[in-house]
């Protein structure tokens, strides 16, 4: 999405800089979007394969939790 971040141990993703104006917001990239279909279709496959048994959760960067941090 055009931010600069990394994993902290036990904190997760931290980016670099904040979203604090408009224009930082609009400018983040969402035009690769329709290339993370591999991940809906792993996180799928892992539903079904533990159906009831487990709960999941997935992680996948969403913009709102990137510029969150």
């Amino acid at each position: 999405m055009g931010l600069d971040f990394e994993f902290q141990a036990g904190e997760g993703p931290w980016c670099t800089i904040l979203c604090e104006r408009l224009k930082m917001w609009r400018a983040l990239r969402t035009d690769r979007a329709s290339e993370l279909g591999y991940v809906a279709r792993a996180i799928e496959r892992v539903a079904a394969h533990f159906r009831d048994r487990l709960g999941i959760i997935g992680f996948c960067g969403a913009p709102y939790t990137l510029a969150a941090t």
